[in-house]
């Protein structure tokens, strides 16, 4: 494993119209991890993402966001990084950029039962996410429908050979 992230950040659903609509925060944060593969870990306050070099090791994590009833057109992803010192400390380390990728999941995350072999099934790619020392964050892609008044359930997994880690606030 290359770098580990620690980092007050939050990953967010922004709901969008014309101006913007809402912002949520994950309900829900589910590590899935492979050296523990029926271990259902509960919901945390803080996201790990790695994979070893050989691949053998591997963790992802489970996000879940209670879309509300809005006028909202479209819904997409954001990433944000707090570098505020009020809210640090905050470590970034290893090469950047720090990079994940985030699939859909069918919505069925239980936080109580979901495991490395028991989780829900990827439903297509959303998008990939960069983080940089400085803060600065590239979202590709990200874009989903707004499943209005419903659950919206995704996956974040590495991108490379990087671990990373974040606390949410």
């Amino acid at each position: 494993m290359l770098s580990i992230v620690l980092i007050p950040v939050f990953l967010g659903l922004r709901a969008l119209a014309a101006t913007l609509v809402d912002q949520q925060f994950p309900h829900l944060i589910v590590p899935l991890k492979q050296d523990a593969p029926s271990t259902a870990f509960g919901t945390k306050y803080e996201a790990e993402l790695s994979i070893s070099a050989s691949g053998s090791s591997q963790v992802y994590t489970e996000i879940s966001f209670d879309v509300p009833p809005t006028a909202a057109s479209s819904c997409n992803l954001a990433f944000d990084v707090n570098t505020s010192p009020a809210w640090g400390p905050w470590i970034l380390s290893g090469q950047e950029p720090i990079t994940f990728n985030i699939s859909s999941l069918e919505p069925k995350v239980n936080k109580d039962t979901d495991s490395w072999n028991s989780r829900p099934k990827t439903t297509g790619y959303v998008g990939t996410v960069e983080v940089w020392y400085n803060g600065n964050v590239k979202v590709s892609g990200g874009q989903v429908e707004c499943k209005k008044g419903q659950v919206a359930q995704f996956l974040l997994y590495p991108a490379n050979e990087q671990s990373s880690k974040w606390h949410y606030p």
